[in-house]
């Protein structure tokens, strides 16, 4: 029986998408990461930066900063903070400037354990470290699919590359770094590891949450956290409806059915409201 050439091709289209699919997930390989500047220090605070002290919260949210903003916050709140990290992906800081692998989706990490990410970092920053100038890609374009294309780049000294933890800790503060991957919600280890690090945090101590756009994963934490201090006294509508007017994503909000951010979304919310019937 002859198949028509039309019927034909969307066969062999959808193999081949079928196929695309498989083999990324099965084998961890999507297309190599850019290397990007993450916040260029143009503002004095990092991109949606918020600070929430009520009700027994102590705690600031943001996209990824600069060493000198870092340090702007830590002498604006003179008190003991806690920097959250909450990025998967490999970053770091070249000149007290943020950087980071940022590839398809930013999901280059996604299925790698935590150990494992750690020595991709380190191995990462090792790299630029031993080069004597690195292209940095300043600006990105974003597709619908989640596939990345750069637009403009610029060629640096990779003078003093850090880790964050290093950076971090060379100005007296603490670190604690969760494994979150963009867009998605925490696996199970990764909330019970931050419920536990939650109980050992002094009532004088400041958290600062980041992630590197201070959004889904910050919003995300913002909210578990302020779960586990108000639970038992507010509605989960009035726990999100606070973060956001702080300046915190809608995370009842999902985007479009056909986007790839929207199951993700689906299940980051399903996770946030379960936590808050366990907590409250």
């Amino acid at each position: 029986m002859l198949i028509k050439p039309a019927l034909l091709l969307r066969r062999v289209f959808g193999f081949l998408v079928a196929a695309y699919f498989f083999f990324f997930a099965a084998n961890d390989a999507y297309p190599m990461p850019y290397l990007v500047l993450d916040n260029d220090g143009a503002q004095a605070f990092p991109k949606r930066f918020r600070i929430l002290k009520n009700n027994g919260l102590r705690a600031i949210g943001s996209g990824q900063f600069t060493h000198a903003q870092l340090l702007r916050i830590k002498n604006q709140i003179n008190a003991p903070i806690i920097v959250v990290d909450l990025r998967k992906e490999s970053h770091g800081f070249v000149a007290g400037m943020p950087i980071s692998w940022f590839g398809f989706r930013n999901w280059a990490n996604k299925n790698k354990l935590p150990d494992a990410v750690e020595e991709v970092q380190r191995k990462l920053l090792l790299d630029i470290k031993n080069k004597a100038t690195i292209r940095v890609h300043t600006k990105l374009h974003k597709e619908f699919s989640g596939a990345i294309k750069p637009l403009e780049t610029v060629w640096l000294q990779p003078r003093e590359v850090a880790s964050e933890e290093e950076l971090v800790r060379a100005l007296g503060l603490r670190y604690k770094r969760f494994y979150v991957t963009d867009h998605m919600a925490p696996d199970k280890l990764q909330v019970q590891a931050f419920e536990d690090f939650i109980k050992t945090v002094p009532a004088d101590t400041w958290l600062y949450f980041h992630c590197r756009g201070g959004s889904g994963r910050t919003s995300t934490f913002m909210v578990l956290y302020e779960i586990l201090r108000n639970g038992r006294k507010k509605t989960l509508e009035q726990i999100l409806k606070h973060q956001m007017q702080r300046g915190g994503k809608d995370l009842s909000q999902f985007p479009a059915a056909n986007h790839y951010k929207y199951v993700p979304a689906i299940e980051r919310f399903k996770l946030i409201k379960e936590f808050y019937l366990h907590h409250s």
